[in-house]
């Protein structure tokens, strides 16, 4: 689950920056957010490429998607598609080709003049619309609407491994887990939480020689399931099974989610579930 979520307006057109009363596309895209619960925010640029690639940047501070409408034309003032192109890192072909079929059907080969596009800026969305309000208003409702709340999980990081990845193995090294926690850490999105469980040297008084641990990976991977649905999370863990030593390195377990309190919920559930499941066994030093 993404928490709240801000969507910015950026209006790209030299009539409604110096005529800002004539702005039909605002209300349009305001009252969108409202009904999804969005922050909102709004501003409005000339036909200046400078002046466009500097406000996207300013606006990728405080919010999640960004949509820029104006300037998608093949007219020598159309400048939002070569501005937002120069600071994009990764492209959403799909979006503008959903666009012009749409459009098609409205106004006909006329559709193939729209440069309508979208892209990634690390995990922010944005779109680059016509301004005309109609159009807007499909492109919300018809195409934006349906995937957004997926895109935004996946670019985020939240949907990176679907429910949850589980591994029972043998011998998790200190290199190997300094691998896992870069890994997860490079993945992660939000609020991040690891907890690494090592064996431990005494235990109610007694040296611990061994502790052994033995666990099924199926039973183990349809618990973190139902943890994944349970509070929306990702999860990745790894236990080691067999015969361990004193301060060797029995589980880790790494939690990404959107709010710190959902993530600390759903690691010390699967951890008290973990606990549970299968054998683990002290021996003690006679």
């Amino acid at each position: 689950m993404v928490d709240m979520v801000s969507i910015s307006l950026i209006i790209t057109s030299d009539a409604l920056y110096l005529k800002a009363e004539d702005d039909k596309v605002t209300p349009i895209v305001k009252m969108f957010a409202e009904k999804r619960g969005y922050k909102f925010r709004n501003a409005r640029v000339p036909n200046n490429k400078l002046e466009i690639i500097k406000t996207v940047i300013e606006e990728l501070n405080y919010s999640d998607i960004l949509i820029v409408s104006g300037g998608t034309g093949v007219g020598p003032r159309d400048k939002s598609v070569e501005a937002v192109r120069t600071i994009i890192e990764r492209e959403l072909p799909g979006f503008g080709e959903l666009v012009r079929r749409v459009s098609y059907e409205d106004v006909g080969v006329r559709a193939m003049l729209s440069r309508t596009f979208a892209g990634i800026i690390e995990d922010k969305v944005v779109f680059v619309t016509p301004g005309n309000p109609s159009a807007v208003r499909l492109i919300l409702e018809k195409i934006i609407s349906p995937v957004l709340d997926h895109l935004l999980e996946i670019v985020k990081g939240y949907s990176h491994w679907g429910k949850s990845r589980v591994y029972v193995v043998r011998g998790l090294t200190p290199e190997k887990l300094i691998e896992l926690v870069r890994y997860a850490a490079d993945v992660g999105r939000g609020a991040n939480l690891f907890f690494i469980g090592k064996v431990k040297e005494v235990v109610s008084g007694r040296r611990v020689k061994y502790f052994r641990v033995d666990i099924d990976e199926d039973e183990l991977r349809l618990i973190a399931d139902r943890i994944c649905e349970k509070y929306g999370v990702n999860l990745l863990a790894f236990v080691n099974s067999g015969l361990l030593r004193p301060n060797d390195i029995v589980t880790f377990i790494y939690v990404s989610t959107s709010t710190r309190k959902v993530a600390f919920d759903a690691l010390e559930e699967i951890i008290d579930l973990f606990k549970q499941t299968g054998v683990h066994e002290d021996i003690y030093v006679d």
